[in-house]
């Protein structure tokens, strides 16, 4: 099972110019990186998830993925003690350095934080999609967004299901 997390800063003026949405785009990146995040923005991101926000002015969007070099979020979104499972029949290996997850959800939570404390971005729309459990949508401050998806998590038994975070 792979995880998948997608969404887009929502933009308080629609009509910023490329310049600027660029610069927003260098912005949040470097906070995502900083909190070890992995982050893809705009057209970099996979087509799938690009499309759901390419024709909205109003938005800038992302994909969370585990580290620069990664394509998914499965270790970012993990639960604690679940195996990664096997692929080709081997186990597929972790390579971070297996932080707890209240650890891995403190710095996607502070992200959050920092990304809205920038003047332009007025709503974080953050979508995980795991395959597992029914897709509901959950409208969350970002200052409580840890203890939000780690009550999800305690919910279903370690898993996280299909849901879309709205942030503010």
């Amino acid at each position: 099972m792979s995880i998948y997390a997608f969404g887009a800063f929502q933009i308080a003026n629609a009509d910023i110019t490329p310049q600027e949405r660029n610069e927003l785009a260098f912005k949040t990146s470097t906070m995502a990186m900083m909190n070890r995040i992995g982050i893809r923005m705009g057209m970099s991101m996979w087509q799938l998830y690009y499309d759901e926000y390419k024709d909205r002015s109003d938005c800038l969007p992302f994909e969370l993925i585990d580290d620069p070099i990664t394509n998914d979020a499965q270790v970012l979104f993990i639960g604690d003690n679940v195996k990664l499972g096997f692929f080709n029949g081997h186990e597929i290996t972790r390579f971070d350095s297996g932080e707890p997850l209240y650890f891995r959800m403190s710095g996607l939570q502070k992200f959050l934080e920092e990304a809205l404390d920038i003047d332009e971005v007025t709503t974080i729309f953050l979508y995980i999609d795991s395959d597992y459990g029914e897709e509901f949508t959950v409208s969350v401050k970002a200052a409580d967004f840890k203890e939000s998806i780690l009550e999800l998590y305690e919910q279903y038994e370690n898993e996280i299901p299909t849901i879309k975070f709205i942030i503010t």
